[in-house]
């Protein structure tokens, strides 16, 4: 009868209430999770454009030092100074090429292993493959990266840390070698 329809309808009516409040409810929960997606996305890139700005002022603060140095290992000093916090290096060394030989030009810190004038052995795998294929690489705490002028690499820019290196530190280590490596040329050549 009568009152059954009614009741049906109000029924129907909830029914179709609960069915939209659920779909509205998912709706904002999947706009919830676009929002927070958004926000660590932003966040992210906010953290990527802060290191940058670091990483620029260190770079910057690298070249403006290393204009002010008379020697290689002043050159070095001042760059492990500078490195020493965002990369925890404890020493450090510049080896040139000299003919078919790579010669310690410069080296500072306990670490290092090296001392200024000592030639680097053949045998050394890491520091031939950088001189070999211009490539830096990572070897645990030792990171080498290819000192160059126009294209031609002359030396390496070697690393000695407390801890292991990663990527970031090699993508940072290669930019400094880069800043540096004119400096490293000149000073080499008085």
């Amino acid at each position: 009868g009568q009152a059954d329809l009614r009741l049906a309808e109000a029924i129907g009516d909830m029914v179709g209430q609960a069915v939209e409040n659920a779909r509205l409810q998912e709706s904002e929960r999947d706009a919830q999770r676009t929002l927070e997606a958004e926000r660590r996305h932003l966040a992210s890139l906010a953290a990527a454009l802060d290191r940058s700005l670091a990483e620029a002022e260190l770079l910057r603060v690298i070249a403006v030092a290393a204009a002010g140095v008379d020697s290689l290992g002043a050159l070095l000093e001042v760059t492990l100074r500078h490195l020493g916090g965002p990369l925890e290096c404890g020493g450090g060394s510049i080896l040139l090429t000299a003919g078919d030989r790579l010669q310690v030009a410069a080296s500072s810190g306990q670490d290092s292993g090296r001392s200024t004038a000592q030639r680097a052995r053949r045998s050394d795998q890491p520091l031939q493959r950088v001189l070999d294929l211009g490539e830096p690489v990572i070897e645990g705490d030792r990171l080498i990266v290819p000192l160059r002028r126009r294209d031609q690499v002359f030396g390496v820019f070697e690393l000695i840390s407390s801890r292991a290196f990663d990527i970031p530190a090699l993508n940072l280590a290669r930019k400094v070698a880069d800043e540096i490596a004119g400096w490293v040329y000149i000073l080499a050549r008085a």
